[in-house]
């Protein structure tokens, strides 16, 4: 599977703001760049990570994800899964 660095980014945002728009201001990009990487992102996975209905809220598979982003960065000693993976990718 190859996976944008774009779309860790994105999700990781939109998780931790809560919304789209949240994570578009925090990245200087449009919500539909957000919303174009988070949903290139679910159809990689089959799964959804947003209730899209409920203004884009983290879901159940999102939630589990984001508890291993903040696991992951940890383990890192990164708080965001953006950095930790570009760190990983730079060793």
């Amino acid at each position: 599977m190859h996976l944008l660095l774009s779309a860790l980014r994105a999700f990781d945002a939109a998780a931790r703001k809560g919304r789209f728009r949240g994570a578009a201001d925090a990245l200087g990009i449009t919500p539909t760049a957000i919303s174009y990487h988070i949903r290139g992102f679910e159809d990689q996975l089959g799964i959804n990570l947003f209730d899209h209905s409920a203004r884009n809220v983290a879901d159940g598979h999102g939630q589990c994800l984001v508890a291993h982003v903040a696991k992951s960065g940890a383990y890192c000693g990164r708080s965001d899964i953006y950095g930790a993976v570009a760190d990983a990718a730079d060793q």
